[in-house]
């Protein structure tokens, strides 16, 4: 969203400490535009991963439009792409991003058997970026719930709807959506109760959401909507953590393709998954939301705080009335 002008740079500074939680905490700063100049070699590695990237794309599509036209029943395309999508996401977390995970347990205990499974169907985590969800594929395997929006994303929209994502209203609308709420609970309460019912033989894929509804810069952890705390089933609270040295994964007020460009400039990434153990259901959704709130940020030693995804627009806003467009 921004790009260089002649802002004042005090006064972006005021911004960043009123909107902690979305302002950019590495050394690039303020929309990306005050950390240091690329290196020759640094955009040697953005030129390499690109293409790596560029090819990777090209042969989901090819194969997804190859698979599309053969496999034409939905069940068929959900269960080639089961197979085939964890191939890609391997690929490009580890050989394009450069990414090396670590999931462990509440313990600190390293889990290697990956995919894990967890002992819930419903997961919650916090929400940092574009980059948890090739995480959190590599990880667990899940599927999503996602913004109808989303649905129209080529490729990845497409691939979303055959691996069985949950589309909602905006995720900061669907607490005023009935529709939306009614089927989010539905679709959770049935994942339990395949899970309850097979065993270790359940197949089904477990669910992320992420109940923020927007990203913060990974210190801090927004409210929670209460939606899928309604459903009465038993949610499993995950903390993703991107350590860094120079930029920070996160996703926050900078535009994509320069948050691209220094992201692939990187030598390497880290990203750290912990399973918090699982929390059993009650009636009061709100009181259930802020137990798993408060389990995540005790986790990872995050600051609470009251702000929503509107205070981020606010920051936005007031970001480009100061020169940052």
């Amino acid at each position: 969203m921004c790009s260089p002008s002649l802002a004042s740079l005090a006064n972006s500074s005021r911004l960043d400490e009123k909107y902690r939680p979305f302002a950019r905490n590495d050394d690039y700063g303020t929309c990306g535009w005050h950390g240091p100049k690329l290196t020759v070699r640094e955009y040697t590695r953005v030129i390499v991963r690109g293409f790596a990237m560029s090819i990777i794309f090209f042969t989901v599509f090819l194969t997804l439009t190859v698979s599309s036209f053969l496999l034409k029943d939905d069940n068929r395309l959900a269960r080639f792409w089961s197979r085939w999508l964890p191939l890609f996401m391997h690929a490009i977390v580890y050989y394009v991003a450069g990414f090396s995970i670590l999931v462990v347990n509440e313990k600190g205990e390293e889990q290697t058997d990956l995919p894990f499974i967890p002992e819930a169907s419903v997961l919650v985590s916090n929400h940092v970026g574009y980059w948890d969800i090739p995480i959190l594929l590599e990880a667990f395997e899940p599927t999503f719930v996602a913004a109808e929006s989303v649905q129209d994303v080529p490729i990845i929209g497409r691939i979303a709807k055959i691996l069985g994502t949950i589309f909602v209203k905006h995720p900061n609308k669907i607490e005023k959506n009935k529709s939306s709420a009614t089927f989010l609970i539905s679709r959770l309460q049935w994942l339990t109760k395949q899970r309850n019912e097979k065993g270790e033989n359940n197949t089904t894929r477990p669910i992320v959401i992420f109940p923020e509804g927007t990203t913060t810069n990974g210190s801090y952890l927004l409210p929670f909507r209460t939606g899928a705390f309604a459903a009465g089933v038993p949610i499993q609270p995950i903390h993703l953590e991107f350590p860094f040295r120079r930029l920070n994964p996160a996703w926050e007020s900078i535009g994509f393709w320069r948050h691209i460009l220094f992201f692939f400039a990187q030598p390497s990434h880290e990203a750290t998954v912990t399973i918090l153990p699982p929390l059993m259901p009650h009636n009061d959704a709100a009181k259930f939301a802020n137990e798993a709130r408060t389990a995540i940020a005790q986790s990872g030693n995050l600051q609470l705080t009251d702000m929503v995804y509107r205070d981020k627009r606010d920051y936005h806003r007031a970001l480009m009335k100061q020169g940052y467009h």
